[in-house]
């Protein structure tokens, strides 16, 4: 599987949904997809910069590159996607006027 175009969806304005669409896609063209570390790196960036948290996703990426090694491109694109990741709010507010 391609981790690097799930990145870059992330790195393009935060797009977690098409990163988890991506991610479902890999899952269902391979089954055993969803049991390996590359799998739960990717599911976990999803869900950090869908939850605006960049210390989950340097944690992620530290946990991952202790596996596998991150080459330049992909470190890159992590510090793009941590760098641009923004809070996910509390509460939504509503303005109605």
């Amino acid at each position: 599987m391609n981790k690097l175009a799930i990145l870059c969806r992330l790195a393009t304005n935060n797009d977690y949904a098409s990163g988890n669409a991506l991610l479902n896609r890999f899952t269902q063209w391979d089954p055993t997809f969803s049991s390996t570390r590359e799998y739960e790196f990717l599911n976990k960036l999803i869900q950090a910069v869908k939850d605006g948290n960049s210390d989950e996703i340097a944690n992620a990426s530290r946990d991952y590159d202790k596996i596998a090694r991150l080459d330049a491109l992909k470190i890159r694109i992590l510090n793009k996607i941590k760098s641009s990741v923004t809070e996910a709010p509390d509460e939504l507010e509503e303005d109605f006027t």
